[in-house]
C-alpha cells in the first residue's frame, strides 16, 4: 500500500487539528474543512507570498524556509481558521523513526496518520505574520519568544504578598493577560512572618507558543523558592503545563529573624482577562 506524507500547506491533501479527535467522522470531512489546496486562489496567494517574503528578506530566508514555517502557523482565510503545526500521512504507517499517531480513516478508506511538527522559528513566524498583512491571508504564530532559554524576555511577571501561611498574587503574562491568585505559603524554618516580592518567570522550554504562558499561569500551581540577601529564585510547577524558573527580589520579616528564608507554596489563579499589554 502506498504511503503519502504531506507536510507543508502547498502539498497537503488533508489538514488536521493539532489535537486530533479519535472519531473517523472528523477525518472523513477533512478534505473540505482543512485542505489549503481546496481553493486554488488561496494556494496561489500563499506561494506568491512565500516568494515575496523571501525576496524582501534580503537573503536571510529562502522561499522554502518561509513555506516550512507557514506550515507550522495557523492560517485564517475568509474568516475560517485552519490550524498548522501538523504533518499528515495516508496509507500504511510511515517507518521514518518518528512518532505517528492514528487519526482515523478518510473517505477513500485509507488510514490517516498525524504528528506534530514541533516548535517553529519564532523570528521567522513573526516576520511572516507581519508581512502577510493586507495580502488576504492572516497568519498567526504558533511559536513566540525571540531567543531560546532564559535569554528571552520574561514569560510572566509576578507580584506577591505573603502573610503568615497565606498568599495573594497578581501575574501578568507575555500573552497580555492578568491573573489573580491566592493560596498557602509555608516559610522555612519559620512560618510566622510577612513579606512582599516581585519575580520574573521563564517557562522551561526553548520556545513559547502563543497562549502557552496563559495555560501555565491559570489554575493550580505550586513551587519552592529561596531568598539570599534580598535576591531569590525558585521553581514553579503547573500540573499538565510543565515548570518555570523564577528569579526576583523581596523583603519581609519573620519571628525567628531568619536572614535567608526558603518557602514552599500552592495555590490557584484566575484569569482576569486582557490587559492590552503584551510582549
Amino acid at each position: 500500500m502506498e504511503t503519502r506524507i504531506m507536510e507543508n500547506p502547498f502539498a497537503s491533501a488533508c489538514r488536521v487539528r493539532r489535537k486530533p479527535v479519535s472519531t473517523t467522522a472528523g477525518v472523513s470531512g477533512c478534505g473540505v474543512r482543512y485542505n489549503r489546496q481546496l481553493h486554488e486562489d488561496s494556494k496561489a496567494k500563499e506561494q506568491t507570498l512565500a516568494k515575496k517574503l523571501a525576496d524582501e528578506s534580503g537573503g536571510k530566508y529562502s522561499e522554502q524556509d518561509v513555506e516550512n514555517q507557514m506550515a507550522r502557523m495557523d492560517l485564517t482565510v475568509n474568516g475560517q481558521t485552519e490550524s498548522g503545526g501538523v504533518r499528515v500521512a495516508t496509507g500504511v504507517q510511515p517507518q521514518d523513526g518518528t512518532d505517528w499517531q492514528p487519526y482515523g480513516v478518510n473517505k477513500a478508506g485509507q488510514q490517516v496518520w498525524a504528528q506534530s511538527l514541533g516548535p517553529g522559528d519564532p523570528d521567522l513566524q513573526a516576520y511572516i505574520a507581519k508581512g502577510a498583512q493586507d495580502s488576504g491571508l492572516s497568519y498567526q504564530p504558533t511559536t513566540t519568544g525571540s531567543n531560546p532559554g532564559l535569554i528571552r524576555a520574561p514569560d510572566m511577571v509576578n507580584f506577591q504578598v505573603d502573610y503568615f501561611v497565606g498568599s495573594a498574587w497578581g501575574t501578568f503574562t507575555r500573552d497580555g493577560n492578568a491573573f489573580f491568585g491566592y493560596g498557602v505559603n509555608l516559610g522555612i524554618p519559620n512560618s510566622v512572618g510577612a513579606g512582599v516580592n516581585v519575580s520574573a518567570g521563564y517557562l522551561n522550554t526553548t520556545s513559547v507558543r502563543p497562549g502557552q504562558t496563559n495555560n501555565f499561569a491559570g489554575g493550580y500551581a505550586g513551587g519552592g523558592s529561596a531568598l539570599y540577601g534580598g535576591l531569590g529564585g525558585g521553581i514553579m510547577v503547573s500540573p499538565g503545563n510543565g515548570t518555570a524558573t523564577v528569579i526576583g527580589f523581596g523583603a519581609g520579616t519573620n519571628v525567628g529573624k531568619t536572614d535567608n528564608p526558603a518557602s514552599v507554596g500552592w495555590g490557584f489563579s484566575n484569569d482576569q482577562g486582557k490587559t492590552g499589554i503584551k510582549w
